[in-house]
């Protein structure tokens, strides 16, 4: 194999990563409750015990990712001067439109669990290509999806949680070889001699660590070729890409940057990853590999107790048992069974005593407690936000504290997912930018009352005869100088945002009811909203006579008194 930059690259990234990826199967394999080796469960069985599996990690995780659909919050592009902020709440319409059609917040879910799981879930973020009728291919639709962990591979040395400062992000993607040549035309000769006869012990070794494959023999098969997909950035920090399988150049060069142009013509990254948590050296790091160690130790104190649960020590003298009719071990198995008939001597049942261990059985109870209040305590999902009773909690107000509590140490992991998320919606503008300006375009909001609102994302610039002379891409300018991304709580539109406001304004009693009426009916896009104005107004007007008459009534009360 050609040892070229991006081999070598690939080469570093795949030693730096060898033994996270390898134990992070085993994270997934205690999610899926597979938490004992072979060695364990045999050593288990020749004790007469069973494997059993108490698995406390697995609502662990899907708790975590409760908290994350609870506290799921959505993007505003905000313009920082009066000019931008109308375009600001039309580009938070267009993101949002992306986001519901490509379904991204069950994708960031995804990529959510993989990362408090093993350490780390990739989004990607790209736009369709379609082919026209002249075999022209078009952009298409924006979209986010969730990538498997298992297919891409991060330069080492990058440290930002959203890879911006990575050299390079590689993904891995195995095609059958007919696939590969279909798809590489000029380069089906290359392929089909690289990948002929030798390939079967490289796909076996990559599959080790696929997606929902494990180490079944049956799904290796030869003939499958790895193409890696590279973005990288140059010496001047632009972003480019290349196709490449082995020593097989697919796409770009590998010698010449200025042959390796990004498939959308965006300078940024399409890749985002999300790191639940990182070690200092900076390897991924998840949830699950922080309490395994716990549910090591919970599965083997839990078989010790239960196999205590069904044996009894027993003491007997040498002449206690009929031995002609049942051995000691025949005694050993039938005093445990319910239904056990044994054998004794005459005056034999004085000689026999029994020790049950409850003793140990009550420290064997009080252990596995014990390190399920650790398991809690280094998670943060603790029995309250289970809907299970704890301990130190006498009320509704310390149940209610003890979920505050927990809730409040999911806090970084979401933060670092509020971060990838951020980086997301930034390709998306760039995105938009890039595509939605080539012509002269129109955002359309459709409001719940059913009326549709259009506005200008571009402008259309003339001549001094009326002769359009090009578009003016007002995204452009606008992301370029004038606009922050804010979090927000996920209401459908900012409107919506701006009628939870003024009823929370309305409740301090500032102002008066009219005028937050009157504001809930300006921003609500309620239907009907001018025959509510008018019944507004007919009774506020009745509600003045009421008071004029109540205050004409009192003076004259006065006056007569």
């Amino acid at each position: 194999m050609i040892q070229n930059r991006f081999n070598s690259w690939l080469k570093d990234a795949e030693n730096f990563e060898d033994q996270w990826r390898k134990d992070n199967e085993l994270n997934f394999d205690y999610y899926d409750g597979n938490q004992w080796t072979e060695e364990e469960e045999a050593i288990i069985k020749s004790r007469g015990q069973q494997p059993t599996v108490m698995n406390m990690i697995r609502p662990t995780v899907d708790m975590c990712l409760s908290v994350e659909q609870e506290k799921r919050t959505d993007i505003q592009v905000v313009g920082r001067t009066p000019d931008s902020s109308e375009i600001g709440d039309s580009l938070t319409a267009l993101i949002k439109q992306v986001r519901d059609v490509s379904v991204a917040d069950y994708y960031e879910s995804q990529a959510f669990r993989e990362g408090i799981i093993g350490g780390r879930g990739v989004l990607f973020v790209d736009i369709e290509r379609e082919v026209d009728e002249e075999g022209v291919i078009v952009p298409g639709q924006i979209f986010e999806r969730w990538i498997p962990w298992e297919e891409v591979y991060f330069d080492p040395h990058h440290r930002l949680p959203d890879a911006t400062d990575a050299r390079f992000i590689i993904r891995k993607v195995w095609l059958d070889i007919d696939s590969a040549k279909k798809r590489y035309k000029d380069k089906a000769e290359e392929i089909q001699n690289n990948y002929n006869d030798s390939f079967h012990g490289i796909e076996e070794e990559a599959q080790m660590y696929a997606p929902n494959r494990g180490k079944d023999p049956e799904y290796y098969r030869p003939g499958r070729v790895c193409v890696c997909h590279c973005w990288y950035k140059d010496v001047d920090n632009r972003v480019r890409y290349v196709e490449f399988a082995g020593d097989v150049c697919l796409r770009g060069s590998f010698d010449n940057d200025s042959e390796n142009d990004t498939p959308n013509g965006v300078d940024v990254y399409p890749i985002v990853p999300f790191y639940a948590f990182r070690t200092r050296k900076g390897r991924p790091q998840g949830l699950v590999r922080l309490i395994r160690d716990y549910q090591d130790t919970i599965n083997k104190v839990n078989s010790k107790y239960i196999w205590n649960l069904s044996c009894n020590r027993i003491q007997v003298e040498t002449d206690a048992v009929d031995t002609a009719r049942n051995s000691y071990d025949e005694l050993s198995d039938q005093w445990s069974r319910p239904d056990g008939i044994i054998f004794l001597n005459n005056g034999g049942l004085q000689k026999i005593r029994t020790e049950e261990n409850l003793r140990e059985l009550q420290y064997l109870s009080n252990h596995i407690q014990m390190l399920i209040n650790l398991m809690q305590r280094t998670s943060g999902i603790n029995d309250s936000m289970n809907g299970i009773g704890g301990q130190n909690e006498r009320s509704a107000m310390q149940q209610q504290n003890r979920i505050l509590q927990g809730a409040a140490m999911q806090t970084s992991i979401l933060e670092n997912l509020h971060f990838s998320k951020l980086q997301t919606t930034k390709v998306i503008l760039k995105l938009l930018a890039k595509f939605y300006s080539d012509k002269p375009i129109y955002a359309r909001i459709l409001k719940p009352s059913g009326e549709t609102e259009f506005t200008a994302l571009n402008q259309q610039s003339y001549d001094e005869h009326g002769n359009l002379q090009g578009v003016f891409n007002q995204i452009n300018d606008v992301l370029n100088y004038d606009v922050v991304l804010r979090r927000v709580a996920p209401f459908s539109t900012t409107r919506e945002r701006m009628v939870n406001m003024c009823v929370e304004l309305g409740k301090t009693g500032v102002l008066p009811p009219e005028f937050i009426g009157e504001m809930v009916l300006n921003f609500g896009d309620i239907p009907n909203a001018n025959e509510l104005r008018r019944l507004m107004s007919e009774i506020n007007e009745r509600n003045r006579g009421m008071q004029e008459a109540q205050g004409v009534a009192g003076i004259a009360k006065t006056l007569q008194g």
